[in-house]
């Protein structure tokens, strides 16, 4: 794995820690606070400062990476700025585009915040296409990992087309020739979006956690018995605020993931969230706080970042 736009390593912690099989070769993040973080807990992880120098010098890195991750930056396309899209100077989409070109791994994974749906994600699906990737995109929030808050992201998953040409042109050619095995199928409909052309696998096909069928966002289709229950992975809007409630408690009732956290292999220590202590809402003397806090703020969500890594590995793997 190549890790961009780093922060704490939320992508490295899902792959190496949560999934497991996956290697990072190397980091790339400009903040010196989340660099001393990184150093911690990959004290011999190479850390690049600049996303730009690494561009201009990324193709030492082709041939040994499997897979490029990153949160490019949100502040050009969240619903809480000013939204200037291509035009801020933040906009680092094409810098980390210039790096999957250089590298050509076999897979792709960004995120995003969920005001990019409306803003600049489809000319990161456009951009893929063109560089012979066919990419889709999902909304999965945090709440869908039994996380306490909502989090809506936006993630952006890639496949490398073999034969160096457009994911649209290999469709026409062959539209059962799907770089996503059964996994994938299952979960994001890849047959139907072929039959019409990965050109219009657009925001309209954005996978949505608060629709009825959001038990298929994480891959798992709910069995016949299940479908008129609250089971499954996947969680109910409505039953966020609800921090009492068994599932947000970690019981998960008798749905796919199972109460032992199971899904097809997927791991257990992935389904759990410790609870949270009994602490006062001012915390006094905690060594820095801030940067703490704004580094958990920019970092995506493991145990979601996990999920998606997880069903690549099981894909790469055959």
């Amino acid at each position: 794995m190549l890790d961009l736009f780093s922060g704490i390593g939320g992508f490295s912690y899902a792959g190496e820690k949560l999934v497991g099989g996956y290697e990072t070769v190397a980091f790339c993040e400009y903040d010196k606070h989340a660099q001393k973080v990184l150093r911690k807990h990959w004290p011999d992880t190479e850390i690049i400062d600049d996303v730009r120098e690494l561009a201009n010098d990324a193709e030492r890195f082709r041939g040994s990476v499997d897979i490029i991750c990153g949160g490019y930056p949100c502040q050009p396309f969240s619903l809480a700025g000013v939204r200037r899209g291509d035009k801020d100077d933040r906009h680092l989409w094409p810098e980390m585009l210039r790096i999957i070109q250089a590298v050509r791994p076999t897979w792709v994974c960004g995120e995003n915040v969920a005001g990019h749906i409306s803003m600049g994600l489809d000319t990161v699906l456009s951009d893929l296409e063109a560089g012979g990737y066919q990419a889709r995109c999902f909304v999965i929030p945090a709440v869908a990992a039994d996380a306490h808050h909502r989090r809506d992201r936006c993630w952006v998953v890639a496949h490398s087309d073999d034969a160096g040409q457009s994911a649209s042109q290999r469709a026409r050619e062959d539209n059962r020739n799907q770089p996503w095995n059964d996994t994938w199928r299952r979960s994001t409909d890849v047959a139907d979006a072929g039959s019409r052309g990965s050109e219009n696998a657009r925001a309209e096909n954005v996978g949505n956690a608060d629709k009825s069928n959001s038990q298929r966002i994480n891959g798992w289709e709910p069995k016949p018995s299940e479908q008129g229950g609250r089971q499954g992975f996947a969680a109910r809007c409505e039953d966020v605020p609800n921090a009492s409630s068994p599932r947000l408690q970690g019981d998960v009732g008798q749905g796919q993931a199972g109460s032992q956290g199971k899904s097809e292999g997927y791991p257990a220590k992935c389904r759990w969230w410790e609870p949270e202590p009994a602490v006062g809402r001012v915390a006094n003397g905690v060594s820095g706080r801030v940067h703490r806090l704004r580094q958990l703020g920019n970092s995506i969500v493991p145990q979601v970042a996990a999920r998606i890594l997880w069903a690549i590995k099981k894909s790469h793997n055959g």
